[in-house]
């Protein structure tokens, strides 16, 4: 038996016509089954989730992404880039608090006036749980704190009081300048208080697909068009990676905590 693969050249896209004869010696050779590639790539592009099955199905492609899955890490992956300068643009700060035991995230996203947005993230684990983290979610958790991607703090829980300082220091030594910080109320009551003490302007953001779905979405369509730029975080692209939705009978759809094989939290806030 033979398995005709799409290994793509560093110039080539899954989208390059060129490219799909490499999956499909016999297929791409006829007028029809050009057309009937054509067809499938355009469903793709047009509803992201069929994205999996054009890439493994018609291309022959493995693909790190769980069905259902949010989008394609490999778009994630190309979005990354040089961040310009961002002092003095205003940013929206996302933050998703999850159990005290556990991840958690600050993501923050800049809206530039060419249409394109700016994204980071940067988690938080507390300190005494970082060896089952890694032993659990096989992940190197450790080399992430080294790197700077995740601050190990001290103790056994989530000091959120740790993490208002580390927004503060953030805002003060880069220079931004935020509009708002958006917070799931579950749990995060002092918190949001205590954010509003400091001059934030807070806004609750529930949990519910009605009112997710609409920034889901278009996060995942500024990735697919190119649109959003960010600096190559290892742990936001194994949220991406893990990301799993769930959508209702309107077409409405949010990330799906419970679904998802592994942490969603910095793709989450």
């Amino acid at each position: 038996y033979f398995v005709y693969i799409a290994q793509m050249d560093e110039d080539d896209s899954p989208q390059d016509e060129l490219a799909w004869i490499k999956a499909n010696p016999l297929l791409a050779k006829t007028d029809y089954g050009m057309e009937y590639l054509r067809a499938q790539l355009k469903e793709a592009l047009d509803d992201p989730r069929k994205m999996r099955n054009f890439l493994t199905k018609n291309l022959n492609m493995w693909v790190d992404a769980p069905e259902e899955g949010y989008l394609p890490i490999e778009r994630w992956r190309a979005c990354e880039g040089e961040l310009p300068d961002l002092r003095g643009v205003p940013c929206y700060i996302g933050v998703d608090l999850a159990a005290k035991i556990d991840l958690a995230s600050v993501s923050i996203e800049w809206p530039l006036e060419d249409g394109r947005s700016v994204v980071m993230s940067h988690s938080f684990i507390p300190e005494d749980t970082l060896q089952q983290r890694i032993k659990r979610d096989k992940q190197d958790f450790a080399r992430w704190v080294r790197e700077g991607w995740i601050t190990a703090i001290p103790g056994a829980v989530v000091d959120q009081d740790f993490i208002l300082d580390w927004i503060e220091r953030q805002v003060e030594e880069n220079g931004w300048t935020v509009a708002e910080i958006c917070v799931d109320p579950w749990s995060a009551s002092q918190f949001m208080v205590d954010l509003q003490r400091r001059g934030y302007t807070v806004v609750e953001v529930i949990q519910g697909i009605k009112t997710l779905s609409e920034p889901t979405k278009d996060l995942r369509e500024k990735v697919l068009a190119g649109k959003i730029v960010h600096d190559g975080n290892p742990v936001l692209a194994w949220a991406v990676a893990n990301a799993v939705t769930r959508e209702d009978h309107n077409g409405n759809i949010m990330l799906d905590k419970r679904k998802s094989r592994d942490k969603i939290d910095p793709l989450a806030a």
